[in-house]
């Protein structure tokens, strides 16, 4: 059996020890470093998703629609992964088009249904409120007035909002609102224009990518445990593939 209380067992300790205590002195700092590093590669998992998600129909125009290019001349076979790439993407975005043009006017209407039924549910509520004031003032004699309440409720309301000035009202509305909300949006939409751009990157190389991170699987990872590990990696793949490609054909 070997020592534990070996020199560098002993070291190992001491270091993660001063790394822990580190991390809890300057938390917020550390805190902020994990989210910009996120930040930084949101885009690139946005792609990889992307990636995962069409190399489904990638593979069947590759295969399928494109299969007969490889014996062509070494022109058209270099031909065959582009215009597979094109088609899946051009698939994919005429899909999410004609799904847009479909739901788009049906969500206007149930808005439009929505406020139009805003005041019958308001008549609702109250007449359900004078029915409950009205029972408890019959049995306890509560001398509850649903009209002063909703009198009284609409004057401080009003009151609140006189009361708030202009310059509150900026950086309230326009500072603490519109301004973290702009920016999010901006960054969203910055995010997903790139991952669509690294997504053709990661479908257009994933074979060398591939190499790569098996290089680099067999530079890390015992020889004995490689095997295991790609055994896992192929039915993590193969579940999660069917799981998502059953639930986008469901929705």
């Amino acid at each position: 059996m070997k020592k534990l209380f070996t020199l560098k067992n002993v070291l190992i300790c001491i270091l993660f020890t001063i790394f822990l205590l580190f991390v809890k002195d300057n938390f917020s700092v550390v805190w902020n470093a994990i989210c910009m590093f996120a930040s930084i590669l949101t885009p690139f998992v946005i792609g990889f998703l992307f990636a995962y998600i069409l190399n489904f129909p990638y593979k069947f125009f590759y295969s399928k629609v494109f299969g007969f290019l490889k014996n062509k001349k070494a022109f058209f076979a270099k031909m065959r992964k582009p215009l597979s790439i094109i088609c899946t993407y051009t698939a994919v975005i005429a899909v999410l088009g004609f799904l847009i043009a479909i739901l788009v006017p049906q969500i206007g209407d149930n808005i439009s249904s929505l406020v139009e039924r805003v005041p019958s549910y308001f008549n609702s509520v109250y007449e359900w409120l004078s029915s409950v004031a009205d029972w408890a003032n019959k049995t306890y004699n509560a001398n509850i007035d649903i009209d002063a309440s909703f009198a009284q409720l609409g004057k401080e309301i009003a009151n609140n909002l006189n009361g708030t000035t202009i310059a509150n009202f900026s950086k309230n509305v326009l500072f603490d609102t519109l301004v973290p909300m702009i920016t999010n949006t901006t960054a969203g939409i910055y995010n997903f224009i790139m991952g669509i751009v690294i997504s053709v990157y990661f479908l257009s190389a994933k074979e060398m990518l591939c190499r790569q991170v098996k290089r680099l699987a067999v530079a890390f990872i015992p020889i004995k445990f490689l095997p295991k590990v790609y055994e896992i990696v192929d039915i993590t793949d193969t579940k999660c593939g069917r799981f998502l490609v059953g639930d986008i054909i469901d929705a």
